[in-house]
């Protein structure tokens, strides 16, 4: 497994959006929902960030740059398509 990836985060934005901030989920104190125009059903509510949030998310990044910012490029890119053929085979197809 690649040092980047968390294989037990499993993101769904079928029924519900979360805001990330520092790897970890973070509640927003706001939410809004989209509408499909064609058809006018509602979407699932998602997080509005704070300026607080975006401190603390943008505080977050500078301290992961760090360490993220020393990894070879070819190592990301392994453990990106790691991460992503593993989310591939976990989709469920209709028949």
């Amino acid at each position: 497994m690649g040092k980047f990836a968390n294989p037990a985060a499993k993101l769904s934005f079928e029924h519900e959006f979360v805001q990330i901030i520092d790897g970890k989920p973070s509640a927003t104190e706001r939410t809004r929902h989209g509408v499909n125009p064609a058809n006018l059903e509602q979407k699932p509510e998602v997080p509005v960030a704070s300026s607080n949030d975006v401190d603390r998310a943008v505080a977050a990044a500078q301290v992961a740059f760090k360490s993220w910012s020393k990894i070879p490029q070819a190592d990301v890119e392994t453990d990106c398509a790691i991460s992503w053929i593993r989310g591939m085979a976990d989709i469920q197809l209709p028949e």
